[in-house]
Parts: C-alpha cells; structure tokens; sequence
C-alpha cells in the first residue's frame, strides 16, 4: 500500500524484508537528523517472528534518493572540503579505517585476487586495496561520487546497484558491503546476486550496525545509525546469521570495527545535543561519548564466544559454501 502527502516523499507498507511475515510490533520512532525541524518521524518496527527491526512504512525506493542529498551526509564528503569538527574527524577516521578493513580481508585472505565494494562511495577504500595490489572495482548509485572516483581516484566503478555489475558468475575473490545492506530495499536479492559473482570458496564481508549494541540501547531514538529513512532495516548477529544462511554462506568469523564505535556515540552525543537542549559542556559530552564507546568494545568483546554479540557495529565473513 502507497500513500504520499505534500511534505514527504511517497511512503509504502511493507512485509519483513527477512522472513516475510506481517507480524510486527512498534519499536521506536525516530526523525531525519537531516530535517528535524518538520517534526516528521519514521516508525520502526520488529517482527515478531524473526526479530529484525525494519522501517514501516518506509519511502517508496523510487524517491529514496533524494535523502542521501544532504550536505552533510558523511560518506560522499570527498565531494567537498569537510566543514566541521565531526566532518574533518571522519575524514581522518576513514583512513586509518580503510588501512585496517584492508588487514582484516588479508588475514582471511593474504592471495590477492578480484574484488567488489558495493556501494563504494567515493572510493577510498578501494584506492586502499588497489595501491595493496588488489584487482579493485565499485559499485555506486550516487552519481557525483561515482564521478570523484573516476576522474579523481581513476578506479573502475559502475553507477547503479549489483544489478549494474557486468553479469560474469563466479568472478570475484571478495565482495564487500561496508555498511550498506540497511540501505537496500530486497536484502535478499543482494545477498544472492553477491552469491552469484563470488568464486567458489570466495567470502562476503558485511558490516552493518548492530541494533543489539549498548551504545544502541544507551541513546535509543539518538542512536546515529538508526539514520532513517536511508536505513530500512537494521540487523543483529541473529538475523544477519539467519539471511546469509538462507543463501548457503558459511560464518567464518565475526567481530566489531573499533573506530566505529567512537564515531558512532559522537555523532549521537551531537545528535542528542541538538534534539534536546542540553546543559552538559561540549568537552563533557566528548568525554561521555568515550566513556560510553569503551563500554561498547568492552561489550562486543565479552560476547565473542556467546550468541549475542553487543558491539557497536557487526563484521562478518562469508565463505561460500
């Protein structure tokens, strides 16, 4: 079902994107860090059958574009010069972040070989595994940031989704999805497309945020990753677990990335800051958003061995099978 208003793009009811069921019940309700001052919320939900928390109604895909157009929206900043504090902090993040995403791939593969990176941004990271010695190409929807990786970066990326990949089964050694299967509309078609390029034995990386983590369940609506309405789902170890199976992937291993963590509760303690009047200093609150990043790691760590995992972002490995 499809409505629309005036002030918003068209919205569409929808089933769980993971198990199909019409089984929710409300979660929370959380506003556009980008357009707070229309008051409008977006309502999530959880599915009673399978857990995953999911957008509902959520933006028909059609119009969801023109919620990544915001300035400020983080990964394409290589697009322009960064302006403030957290924007110039990202920045300098990412580098140091993609150096480490590059070690974490060549433990579990140290043959260099073809890879993927979907939903690759403006690039850097790629850049990272190029200059390693990697066969590197990208996958993006966003046409600017296509651009800068092309005419600035000189990598090979395809504008669009898996679907604008060249169709060549079994041709990539790895493909990764750094942060971008909350974004897109049919995890599942995702997952087997993916599964369709790999070579066998070859591994799927996906990182998502974890909506069991503590620095989620610590600022709850201020949570930056629950970023709606360009997050329609959010995972778990258990549901992510549950859709790479139904596709015949084996774990491999799974942890957290660390800088996440102190990125993430940040980025919340500003959001929080600027939703609510806040009479803690700024100093304070940076010093809180440590604090509060320590115990996310110190929780992601402690639940390595259980079935839960508290950590502020899931890194998973894929072989498959």
């Amino acid at each position: 079902m499809i409505s629309t208003s005036s002030t918003t793009a068209a919205m569409e009811r929808v089933v769980c994107p993971l198990c199909h069921a019409r089984a929710e019940e409300a979660f929370l309700t959380v506003a556009d860090r980008f357009n707070t001052v229309s008051g409008q919320e977006y309502r999530l939900v959880k599915c009673q059958r399978c857990d995953l928390v999911y957008l509902n109604p959520r933006p028909v895909e059609a119009f969801s574009q023109k919620f990544y157009e915001h300035a400020g929206y983080s990964p394409f900043l290589s697009t322009r010069a960064p302006e403030t504090a957290p924007e110039r902090l990202y920045v300098t993040l990412r580098r140091h972040n993609n150096r480490w995403k590059r070690k974490q791939i060549e433990k579990v593969l140290p043959q260099k070989g073809k890879i993927l990176d979907v939903g690759c941004g403006t690039g850097e990271f790629l850049a990272e595994m190029r200059q390693a010695g990697w066969d590197a190409r990208g996958v993006e929807p966003d046409a600017a940031a296509v651009a800068y990786a092309i005419e600035q970066l000189k990598l090979r990326v395809y504008i669009g989704g898996l679907a604008a990949v060249p169709n060549v089964p079994e041709s990539y050694d790895v493909i990764t999805m750094w942060h971008v299967l909350e974004h897109l509309y049919d995890p599942h078609q995702a997952i087997q497309r993916a599964r369709d390029l790999l070579k066998k034995g070859g591994v799927l990386i996906i990182a998502v945020p974890n909506v069991d983590s503590l620095d989620r369940k610590l600022y709850k609506k201020n949570w930056i990753a629950f970023d709606a309405p360009r997050h329609v789902q959010h995972f778990s170890l258990k549901t992510l677990r549950m859709l790479c199976e139904m596709h015949k992937f084996e774990m491999i291993r799974y942890r957290g990335l660390p800088l996440d963590s102190f990125f993430n509760a940040l980025m919340s303690e500003e959001q929080k800051a600027g939703q609510h009047r806040s009479l803690l200093p700024g100093p304070l609150r940076i010093l809180r958003a440590g604090i509060v990043a320590k115990a996310t790691l110190l929780a992601g760590a402690a639940a390595k061995l259980g079935k839960n995992y508290y950590g502020s972002t899931l890194l998973t490995f894929w072989r498959k099978a």
